[in-house]
């Protein structure tokens, strides 16, 4: 299975693209937070980043409703891409929601100004948030 589920904040607005078949794609950065106690009782913390590619119904969901520090449920499926920079292998692992391979859940209002939250029909038009044929 390969599955992964995330909650965090966005990191910065998210960046719209088409494919050559005209589909929207919608990247962005998720940070997510981890804490603990140190040996001395003192709480530490620690932020990993993630890159986030939605596509089709999902990137319209995240153009439409999500910005820089928003925070959201994020449910997809791990791809690692390799590269070559200056003659260096590099890999670069992406979480990628396509398809009924994904979910997205607004867990903060989603736009302040029109206090706007994912409506029926976006959800009803997937079966559930996320899920798209």
């Amino acid at each position: 299975m390969n599955r992964v589920t995330l909650i965090g904040h966005l990191g910065n607005d998210p960046e719209i693209n088409y494919t050559k078949n005209d589909d929207m794609v919608a990247n962005f950065r998720l940070a997510t937070k981890i804490t603990w106690k140190n040996d001395q009782g003192v709480k530490q913390e620690r932020t990993e980043w993630h890159q986030i590619t939605c596509f089709k119904g999902f990137a319209s969901r995240a153009k439409n409703y999500l910005k820089k520090g928003s925070r959201v449920f994020i449910e997809g499926t791990l791809k690692t891409q390799q590269y070559l920079k200056n003659d260096e292998k590099h890999f670069s692992t992406k979480i990628i929601l396509q398809g009924n391979q994904g979910q997205i859940i607004f867990l903060s209002p989603v736009n302040k100004d029109k206090n706007v939250t994912a409506s029926d029909e976006d959800i009803a038009s997937d079966e559930a948030i996320g899920n798209e044929q």
